[in-house]
């Protein structure tokens, strides 16, 4: 057994009735490892350790731990939990509860206490209180092999491994001490100078791209955050000398929630590219142009209409996704909200937003000469496709359904920043989308 996972999930499903609270789940805790779930209240972790504990059962899928099905009751007295909060007295120190809970227990080892504080490592914290603890220290006290929190900046610095759950599926898995190595994190270089406008031009000609931050200017190459020295270098040989230079890294919480805007982002697309197909994609489908086209009323008013609706529904959705993001810093506790932060976050989202819905009315014009809905939904996933592909490229500026992405900061670390061209060239293709499915609604024939 010691070279096998301790637990071991396997395609897990948990439903009650239509909902899914654990969607198709698997994930192995090694032995000696501390493996922490993270999710919004909601995601599915609670559901998760129960059927870990045996508590329920799940629809679909195994469990086992140790070795053994989680409904073999021999398995149980190896293992131990802890609910919530750990049960300690606040005002005792570790040491004394540890020796309570001997007690309690009836060892009759009296050294038993020393013994569990040095394989737990706990002789630095042995003589402090119980109330004066982080989480991941206050859980030391019994052994760790699975967490589940929404205090992320607690759990980065406590878990070996990390698993997000959101909405029953795990999305993600990574390894805590691995996040930076990796690229995850987000980390940019900020520059403040007496004039930033020279340096900007001094940075721009070394080819380093940056853009006005709210402290100075922010430069996101992978390069130049590797050597800041290099840059500070280049400042002063162009005779603006920097005033502050230092690197800025993104944290866990940031990250948490960048990664669950990635996955609206992405669903936003296809939720908005849906709407406007199934507007100008239904008439066809179930044989009602005609009737449309019959009522007195200029076909382009028609198109207009249905625009003004689709538009109307997808801004809905994206006030919905706010009130969301909001309630996530809200249930995470993330530090630093201010005005400021709220107005550029707000800021961002109705931009993204609008943006996505011109891109949409494409679909519109495919729904319509195509007279349904298959030759739309087709175009939607290869432009999707697309810009998946021409952002992790480095491409994404120049391709009208990745500046959304780029917009949103979920296409990677090191790519190009959507200007004022980006942003053209979405307004382009929406006002042609718009403009060439009103001309075909007026001038194809729609007698066939």
């Amino acid at each position: 057994m010691s070279d096998g996972p301790v637990l071991d999930v396997c395609e897990v499903t948990k439903r009650y009735g239509a909902l899914a609270a654990v969607d198709e789940v698997s994930l192995q805790v090694r032995p000696g490892e501390i493996y922490a779930l993270l999710g919004l209240n909601g995601a599915g972790k609670t559901t998760l350790i129960r059927m870990v504990l045996g508590m329920i059962r799940p629809t679909l899928g195994s469990l086992r731990v140790l070795g053994r099905p989680t409904t073999d009751r021999t398995v149980w007295s190896q293992v131990g939990y802890l609910v919530e909060g750990p049960a300690c007295y606040p005002e005792l120190t570790v040491r004394e509860n540890l020796e309570v809970v001997r007690r309690l227990r009836k060892v009759s080892e009296s050294g038993a206490v020393g013994e569990v504080i040095e394989v737990m490592e706990l002789g630095a914290y042995a003589e402090q209180r119980a109330r004066t603890l982080s989480l991941g220290n206050t859980q030391q006290h019994g052994t760790t092999v699975l967490l589940s929190s929404h205090r992320l900046a607690e759990v980065a610095r406590v878990a070996d491994r990390i698993g997000v759950l959101h909405h029953g599926r795990l999305v993600q898995e990574l390894d805590a001490d691995g996040l930076d190595r990796a690229n995850r994190l987000h980390s940019h270089l900020e520059v403040a100078a007496r004039d930033d406008t020279r340096a900007a031009q001094a940075l721009h000609t070394a080819g380093l791209a940056c853009r006005q931050g709210p402290h100075g200017l922010a430069i996101r190459d992978p390069w130049a955050v590797a050597h800041p020295d290099e840059v500070a270098t280049t400042l002063v040989r162009a005779g603006i000398p920097p005033m502050h230079i230092g690197l800025v890294q993104e944290d866990l919480e940031a990250y948490f929630l960048r990664l669950v805007a990635q996955i609206v982002a992405v669903g936003g697309l296809l939720v908005f590219g849906m709407v406007s197909i199934w507007l100008f994609g239904r008439e066809f489908s179930d044989g009602t142009l005609k009737d449309l086209l019959a009522l007195p009323t200029s076909r382009s008013a028609v198109v207009l209409a249905k625009l003004i609706v689709g538009a109307g529904w997808c801004l809905a959705l994206a006030a919905y996704v706010t009130v969301l993001s909001l309630a996530a810093g809200y249930l995470l506790g993330l530090p630093g909200w201010s005005a400021a932060t709220a107005a550029r976050g707000l800021g961002t989202i109705g931009l993204v937003a609008v943006l996505t819905i011109a891109l949409t009315t494409a679909y519109g014009l495919v729904a319509s000469i195509g007279r349904g809905y298959l030759p739309a939904v087709g175009a939607m996933f290869a432009t999707l496709f697309a810009a998946q592909v021409t952002a992790a490229v480095g491409y994404g500026e120049w391709f009208p359904w990745s500046v959304p992405s780029l917009l949103s900061g979920v296409a990677g670390e090191g790519q190009a920043a959507a200007g004022s061209l980006s942003l053209a060239l979405v307004l382009i293709v929406g006002a042609a989308g718009a403009l060439g499915t009103a001309v075909w609604w007026e001038r194809a024939d729609h007698d066939r």
